[in-house]
């Protein structure tokens, strides 16, 4: 099979890890997977190559900032421009904003093809865009919003959802329920390795602390909960570092600029993979903050498959699919949402290295036998067959390859 994947975050954010990953996974079955996705920076110009046997699409995009996530109109039009003229056997759309939804409409009608459509947040009516800070722009936009996120999956094929909630939301909006399907996100198990902790943290030049603990994402709901958090951890291990990933955002909230610069905090910023891989392997455990709200609920942080691949124990909150998985294989620890019950996690944690040795076994093993993009891929690749193979399609045939 031909597989076109659209994506609205910028290339190595967010959701892209979902396409490209599983698109490698693909490739590996012998499939061709081309993944479109936002530039980090380009307003005019396209760029496109080849990595690990996956053919990606950089588009421009003429906005900046949170807009750059999928609301450029001129980013969709542009994007069906550039492959209108080449051919594939099925679209899968990562969530549905205009740069994605839209390009894969047209194409969908062009090519008479299938189209998924991967649901990851719960991005309006009452979900993500309440957590962000600007509330009258988020009154305004919270509309828009919702309409995008439900309005378009009535013209899926399939609807494959990230989280058990979305599931039950996407029947809610009379999807019919043999066509949808909860895909969890996987662990690149490729890239990330376990690493031997003094072997980590020698090439990252970090000495003097007792404890590590790691802290990675783009996504920043819980930055409050987690600083809130380390404040305790400090007040009782106070030779404990914390390393934080991915955005180089963390700071601008007014009320954490006062840990910028702190002595027990460093914050590497967005990492190629072998340094990520290193960091994580410095760590005693990870932590994933999660405060029990709609938008937590209902999503599936990436990073979760990366602490698991890195054979580290996770200390998280019982909110979603991610504590029921963290529960039923003993891969870390849940406590309440506040502030001082994560700190007790965590601590109680550092001081039981055993239990640590064990967590972080149980969590590479859960992650090479049954969480792996490889693994999961399967049922993406089961999910696409069957409609490939499918003899109709809205009154149109169309053969396998």
């Amino acid at each position: 099979m031909k597989i076109l994947i659209f994506n609205h975050n910028r290339v190595w954010e967010s959701s892209f890890h979902r396409g490209f990953y599983f698109a490698r996974s693909l490739v590996n079955r012998g499939h061709e997977a081309t993944v479109v996705t936002n530039s980090r920076k380009k307003l005019f110009y396209f760029k496109e190559y080849k990595y690990e046997g996956v053919r990606i699409v950089e588009t421009p995009d003429l906005l900046f900032g949170q807009l750059r996530t999928g609301w450029d109109m001129v980013n969709a039009l542009r994007r069906f421009l550039y492959v209108r003229h080449q051919e594939y056997d099925l679209i899968h759309a990562i969530d549905t904003r205009p740069t994605v939804i839209l390009p894969a409409l047209w194409l969908k009608k062009r090519w008479q093809v299938p189209l998924t459509i991967d649901w990851l947040d719960w991005w309006g009516r009452g979900g993500a865009i309440t957590l962000r800070k600007n509330k009258i722009l988020n009154g305004f936009f919270e509309p828009v919003e919702t309409y995008f996120e439900e309005h378009f999956r009535q013209y899926a094929d399939y609807t494959i959802t990230i989280s058990t909630l979305l599931k039950k939301r996407a029947f809610s909006l009379g999807l019919p329920k043999e066509k949808i399907k909860v895909i969890f996100h996987g662990c690149d198990t490729q890239s990330v390795q376990p690493i031997e902790k003094e072997k980590a943290r020698k090439a990252l030049n970090i000495n003097g602390y007792e404890n590590i603990l790691l802290f990675s994402g783009f996504v920043l709901y819980d930055l409050r909960l987690l600083f809130n958090t380390f404040k305790h951890v400090l007040e009782r291990s106070p030779k404990t570092l914390l390393l934080l990933t991915g955005s180089t955002n963390i700071f601008k909230d007014v009320q954490l600029k006062r840990w910028k610069g702190h002595k027990n905090i460093k914050s590497l910023g967005f990492l190629p993979k072998e340094k990520y891989a290193c960091v994580l392997g410095a760590a005693d455990l990870c932590i994933l903050p999660l405060s029990d709200n709609l938008t937590n609920r209902a999503r599936y942080p990436g990073k979760f498959g990366d602490y698991m691949a890195s054979g580290r124990p996770v200390v998280s909150n019982d909110v979603g699919d991610v504590g029921r998985l963290i529960k039923e294989n003993k891969v870390g620890v849940l406590t309440e949402s506040n502030p001082k019950s994560l700190a007790n996690g965590i601590v109680e944690l550092l001081e039981n290295r055993d239990l640590i040795d064990e967590m972080g076994a149980n969590a590479r093993r859960l992650a090479e036998q049954e969480m792996s993009f490889d693994i999961l891929s399967h049922e993406f690749e089961t999910v696409f067959k069957s409609l490939v193979k499918a003899p109709k399609l809205n009154g149109n045939s169309r053969n396998n390859s």
